[in-house]
């Protein structure tokens, strides 16, 4: 199996890549070869030192003069897919990789986020269309865009229970204090979150800063005047822990990344973003998540915000149960593409094969 995703370095987008590596995680473990194609630099995270030698990491650039059409076309299909999945909506520099994806002859997923109705594309040559978002969040009425089209949950598997995670084997009694989980992984968004919880009145909440650098989010800490026996700072974390860290606190802060906001929301955590210049925009984010979602908000008014949710759980007890319910979205993927590889009859052929002339004809989106 091929999937196809990018990443950017400055500042960081490897949601879709680290989305890639999950769902090869779990065709791997059904038994599936699985390449993952990407555009960009490859990011230090143990989900990459977990691929090696299970999943096959193939650089390809960008398009543009380095990636002509016929280029993309020989990269992709000299893997020999039986199936590919294009890890997200593809944006300029990526629709030369997913023209040349919809001429292979397998079955194409495409996997997208999911933001409001009409910020939905259309695709009429794509196998099927895997949108990332929340079904309790849907409301009646919206999502109506036919078979092909499915509402998929966030790739979490595993949640490491509070008192089981890393940094706490010591210091146990930090469990039963209230958190704030800071998804440090860029400077930007580290410095914002110790910022953020320095400036709340005592008593303060803990404070969870993952990071690259354990030794800077330490030190970070200790110049905003935290109490360094309050600050747990583990380093990357695997899936389960990092999960489990977000799942611990009261609110998490992180980047503006659509799938990260949505994960946080999954595990009932409220979710406090850095804006980065790229990355999700507050007008995509429909009000309905806004008494959850602080995005595109000065400094004071996301300290009032985060105040206010440590005092009391913004999401209701209903809700979270619900939200529990969105998990292994992997899973869901990976049963959609067996059940679509399991489909050759004459409608699925003639479906392919009208979506390689197409890409070969000259279209440049199908819309």
């Amino acid at each position: 199996m091929l999937i196809v995703t990018y990443t950017l370095a400055n500042p960081a987008v490897v949601g879709v890549f680290f989305r890639a590596l999950r769902l090869g995680f779990e065709l791997e473990r059904r038994g599936h070869e699985v390449v993952i194609a990407n555009a960009g630099p490859v990011p230090e995270d143990p989900k990459v030192d977990a691929a090696r030698g299970r999943i096959e990491l193939l650089e390809i650039p960008f398009g543009g003069p380095g990636l002509p059409l016929r280029r993309a076309r020989r990269i992709l299909a000299s893997c020999r897919p039986d199936f590919v999945v294009f890890g997200e909506g593809p944006f300029d520099t990526m629709e030369t990789a997913f023209r040349a994806a919809r001429g292979l002859r397998a079955p194409l997923i495409l996997l997208d986020q999911y933001y409001q109705d009409w910020l939905t594309t259309a695709r009429r040559d794509v196998d099927r269309v895997l949108l990332y978002g929340l079904a309790p969040f849907v409301q009646n009425g919206e999502f109506r865009f036919g078979d092909r089209f499915r509402l998929i949950p966030p790739f979490i598997g595993e949640v490491t229970g509070k008192s089981a995670l890393p940094s706490l084997e010591t210091r146990p009694e930090l469990a039963d204090e209230p958190w704030v989980t800071v998804l440090g992984f860029e400077p930007m968004v580290l410095r914002r979150g110790i910022e953020l919880v320095a400036s709340l009145a005592e008593p303060r909440p803990v404070l969870a800063a993952l990071s690259h650098d354990p030794g800077e989010a330490l030190r970070l800490a200790g110049e905003a005047g935290l109490d360094p026996r309050r600050v747990v700072a583990p380093g990357l974390a695997g899936d389960a822990d990092l999960f489990g860290f977000m799942a611990a606190a009261q609110a998490v802060v992180l980047a503006n990344g659509y799938m990260q906001i949505l994960e946080s929301l999954a595990l009932a955590r409220p979710a406090i973003c850095v804006m980065r210049g790229v990355g999700l925009e507050g007008w995509t984010v429909a009000d309905r998540f806004k008494a959850y979602v602080s995005i595109d908000e000065d400094f004071d008014t996301q300290r009032e915000r985060l105040a206010a949710w440590l005092a009391a759980p913004p999401i209701p007890p209903d809700l979270a149960a619900r939200l529990a319910q969105e998990r292994h979205g992997a899973h869901r993927v990976a049963d959609e593409a067996e059940a679509l590889m399991a489909r050759k009859g004459p409608p699925e052929l003639w479906f392919r094969l009208r979506r390689v002339a197409r890409s070969y004809l000259g279209e440049k989106k199908a819309s």
